[in-house]
């Protein structure tokens, strides 16, 4: 991990776990988090570990953590819209607000979505008012490697750490207005 970049966060839009938030028309609601080393009983083909250090059995080493995300998609619009149910990050906010992406790419989707291409299997498409639940993971590296990796973080954030993480609902367009942050109960440690 380099320097990461940071922008703020307005203190209305950290929402808890329990709400919901949308962004372009794509209500996001979590249903269940898991915070694990382990992929569990997911199929391991399913998984891109990013260059993490993995055993045979996708059991990840050292201060990284898998954390899964079940979270319901709803198309809030009169129209279908396509969704890209990877495209949100996993974020921490810092003691002045300050906000960090500490995971920007998913390593695991569940099912593909079987009517667009081979490269929009990640995606889905939603009828006005209809929903999707589907399981997203990330992979988060840990406080100590990444504190290693840059030596400005803990004087940005305010503390080294443990982070909360946060599921960022994107509604980014050059500033952070309009994104919102669901606080998942899980730290970085």
């Amino acid at each position: 991990m380099d320097y990461i970049d940071e922008i703020y966060t307005e203190e209305e839009n950290i929402l808890p776990v329990t709400q919901s938030a949308a962004a372009w028309g794509i209500s996001y609601k979590i249903e269940n988090v898991e915070y694990t080393e382990s992929i569990g009983d997911r199929e391991p083909e399913r998984f891109s570990t990013l260059g993490a250090e993995t055993d045979s059995q996708g059991t990840l080493q050292g201060d990284s953590r898998y954390l899964f995300l079940t979270i319901t998609f709803t198309n809030t619009t009169d129209q279908a819209q396509e969704i890209y149910r990877t495209c949100n990050d996993i974020s921490v906010i810092g003691l002045s607000l300050n906000t960090v992406t500490w995971s920007g790419d998913a390593c695991y989707y569940d099912v593909d979505w079987d009517e667009g291409t081979a490269g929009e299997k990640h995606h889905w498409m939603l009828d006005p008012g209809e929903s999707v639940t589907s399981e997203v993971g990330w992979i988060i590296e840990g406080c100590g490697s990444a504190l290693a990796a840059d030596d400005t973080l803990e004087m940005r954030m305010g503390s080294g750490g443990p982070y909360a993480l946060y599921y960022h609902v994107k509604q980014y367009d050059g500033s952070n207005e309009g994104s919102y942050y669901i606080d998942l109960g899980v730290k970085a440690e």
